[in-house]
């Protein structure tokens, strides 16, 4: 039983370590794929990585539509940490590089 959930629970742990050391105004690097979150006209780009999801602000709805469900590699500013409630850590976007293009 405990086999069946030693990934989640990994993931659980490595989650929370990285948002004890993550600070607002830190600078970051991170891996994931690029989706979109909300209704019209609320859409906001996310990043889905192995810690967690990342709200994506700093770049156009537009261009995350284009790139929805591609890898990409972000580096940015973290704007807010996870630890405020319900929203998502948010990282200003300041280069985002695509690493697989989805057809």
């Amino acid at each position: 039983m405990i086999r069946r959930f030693a990934p989640y629970l990994s993931a659980l742990v490595c989650s929370a370590a990285l948002a004890g050391t993550i600070t607002v105004g830190a600078p970051v690097e991170l891996t994931g794929r690029l989706a979109l979150r909300g209704n019209e006209p609320f859409v906001y780009a996310v990043l889905y990585e192995p810690t967690g999801v990342w709200e994506l602000q700093g770049i156009a709805i537009e261009n995350a539509r284009q790139l929805q469900g591609n890898t990409v590699d972000v580096k940015g500013i973290v704007e807010r940490t996870g630890s405020s409630g319900v929203q998502l850590p948010a990282l200003l976007v300041r280069k985002m590089e695509v690493r697989t293009v989805e057809p």
